[in-house]
């Protein structure tokens, strides 16, 4: 599977394969019309033209070979990438389900279509540049047949009727042209076909390692600002073989091109795990589906939104094409031509792009949707357009780290879950487990686990101790418990004997925790494993005050005699918590901080749960858990802020 914003990615790098070639084939063209001597009306005939056409055709014939070189490495690089993440992804599910599928690098078969659909994508690439030498062509006669009407019969003035002939071939855009007779921009085609391939060729991998898996149902990712037609089916689950109570193909229209993975498509699929939970419910996919943002007081869908974008940039390209024309007939040194009108028209046009700049900038800020700099760039890829879009992707990086979620495929056995969870050095109480739900105990096991593999420094933290993972009898209001000794040598997660073991029961309960706000907000999908990820976060405070500890060595050491020279065992808890409570209240100030300076209007009390103004160390686990469980609001992100400052 590819997330919607890998998909994105995939466009991006499409884009850029051919972008510097339009410039150069609009420069060519301005060339051409400028060096055309329209003054000289007897001059002027179809020979004259014919020879212009002729050494326009050359011309960028051999600009679009040049291209051609390089781009079938470029697209190959691009689907061997898209394949191997997709395919990944996959692999993860199916091998918790105790299936062991083999590296896509090891699978011939694999390869060979990956391989296949990069070369066929590239050539049917480089068959419709080599059309712009054509249209470009015809571009170039229209264009200087209706500058020549304006110039003698005085309608324009020869500077005017040029430098307006040259806009409007940047504006037009250099197209390229289908066998069918269709034509759209040379940006447009290199991004469909390529996003297109690429997306169904990860399709027909998944295909062909589902049927290697003998596995039949596929949940669909889901996004905002979805088709219309495809919001209908976005999260929703499909069976392969067409069993009742799921969506056909037929239903997503799986092999058309306006279906599921047809043309633009950026929806993708990965294994299901049949009585496993969906990750949207039909409340978040309407949801998904009705969300609207407003722009200057119209309120719009966020796909409505999304096409405004997108107009908002085209534009913006265009106006950096009229720009490269304009520019291109000054570099021609026309002496018939009126330099001084010809840059203050340049002068003109980089008024409008600016203004066109901060008009898409003032829309993103009401909308609050994300700017896409690729979708800017035009040609090479300036340096602030590469700022943005290193930006952009480490931003969409952070997310994509935050919101892990391998799905349940398969409750595992109970020795599965014991030999999962002792890889990771801890010690699995078998014994006390068996007494809790078994779907319970599963999901609980896989999160541990995976929670532990997303942090290797926190790993390494646990298996250079000694770690529990049991159930007992707790409290009457415990769900789950994380306790350490006075070293933070020993660790213990304790599930509760009571509360785990009944699986509907239990969700029933954390629904109540959340209704309450007793809990952070999270996701549905992981409700049954909200207070294991709240206990981890325990973990993870306790390696920070460790930390604290090597680095105040001799504090430590003075505070540790007190403790053991203590006359009670309450008194010896008690110095023993200030130590800790003076550090743990350092890191929640340090979380405030981040998220004051993120949002300087924020009420830290309407974000944060009941349990977590319990004290500082319930605040870190409840900021914890809401972070990792789908849902983080502003002291989730702080808090991911400050693991990434602390190396974590």
């Amino acid at each position: 599977m590819l997330t919607p914003e890998q998909w994105q990615d995939v466009g991006r790098q499409a884009s850029k394969i051919y972008a510097q070639l339009e410039l150069e084939i609009i420069e060519e063209i301005a060339n051409r019309i400028a060096s055309t001597n329209l003054l000289n009306a007897v001059a002027y005939n179809d020979t004259m033209i014919l020879q212009e056409m002729g050494i326009l055709y050359q011309d960028i014939v051999t600009l679009v070979a040049k291209y051609n070189q390089t781009s079938a490495s470029q697209i190959k690089e691009i689907f061997e990438t898209a394949g191997v993440k997709s395919i990944s992804y996959d692999d993860s599910i199916y091998k918790e389900a105790g299936l062991n599928p083999i590296p896509i690098k090891q699978s011939k078969s694999m390869l060979q279509l990956l391989n296949a659909s990069a070369a066929k994508t590239n050539a049917n690439l480089n068959n419709l540049a080599l059309t712009t030498a054509n249209t470009s062509q015809t571009a170039f006669y229209n264009s200087i047949n209706k500058a020549y009407l304006e110039v003698t019969t005085g309608v324009k003035s020869y500077s005017s009727a040029i430098l307006d002939a040259i806009e409007e071939v940047a504006k037009s855009n250099i197209l390229v042209e289908y066998p069918s007779g269709y034509k759209t921009s040379i940006e447009n085609a290199c991004r469909m076909n390529i996003v297109t391939g690429v997306n169904q060729t990860c399709g027909k991998l998944q295909e062909m390692r589902a049927e290697e898996m003998e596995w039949d149902l596929m949940e669909i990712t889901a996004h905002p600002g979805a088709r219309l037609e495809h919001a209908v089916w976005q999260g929703q689950i499909v069976s392969r073989s067409g069993q009742k109570g799921y969506l056909s193909y037929d239903d997503i229209g799986y092999g058309t091109a306006g279906g599921f993975k047809g043309v633009n498509c950026r929806h993708d699929w990965y294994p299901f795990y049949e009585g496993s939970t969906r990750t949207y419910d039909n409340a978040e996919l309407q949801e998904l589906k009705e969300r609207t943002v407003t722009y200057n007081g119209k309120k719009m869908t966020v796909y409505e939104a999304n096409q405004l974008q997108r107009k908002m940039e085209r534009q913006i390209r265009n106006d950096k094409k009229s720009i490269a024309g304009l520019q291109g007939v000054i570099k021609n040194g026309n002496r018939d031509l009126d330099l001084k009108k010809a840059t203050q028209k340049l002068e003109n046009a980089k008024l409008k792009s600016s203004l066109h700049n901060n008009e898409l900038n003032n829309f993103l800020k009401q909308t609050k949707l994300k700017k896409d700099a690729t979708r800017l760039a035009v040609g090479k890829v300036t340096n602030s357009e590469k700022s943005g879009i290193i930006k952009a992707q480490s931003k969409k990086t952070i997310k994509a780290a935050k919101t892990v979620n391998i799905k349940s495929s398969k409750i595992l056995s109970l020795k599965e879950c014991k030999e999962l969870i002792e890889k990771q050095g801890v010690k699995f109480w078998q014994d006390d487990l068996a007494q809790i739900d078994k779907k319970l105990l599963s999901d609980n096991t896989k999160r541990l686990n995976n929670l532990i593999n997303k942090y290797p420094k926190i790993q390494d933290f646990i298996k250079s101790r000694s770690v529990d993972f049991n159930a007992m009898g707790l409290g009457k209001r415990e769900i789950a418990v994380c306790t350490t000794n006075l070293d933070i040598s020993k660790l213990a997660i304790s599930l509760s004997k009571s509360f785990y073991k009944n699986y509907e029961a239990f969700i029933e309960l954390e629904e109540k925790s959340f209704s309450q706000f007793w809990s952070m907000p999270c996701s549905d999908s992981m409700k049954s494993v909200y207070s294991i990820t709240h206990e981890f976060g325990h973990f993870v405070e306790n390696m920070f005050i460790n930390d604290y500890n090597k680095q105040h060595l001799a504090e430590f050491l003075n505070m540790k005699a007190r403790v053991l020279n203590a006359k009670t065992l309450s008194q010896s808890k008690k110095i023993l918590r200030k130590w800790n409570e003076n550090v743990a209240d350092d890191i929640a100030q340090s979380i405030y901080e981040i998220a004051k300076n993120n949002n300087s209007n924020i009420i830290i009390n309407d974000m944060l749960s009941e349990y977590g103004k319990t004290n500082s160390f319930e605040f870190f686990a409840e900021c914890f858990a809401n972070l990792e469980c789908g849902k983080p609001n502003e002291l989730g992100k702080a808090l991911g802020e400050y693991l990434k400052k602390r190396g974590v």
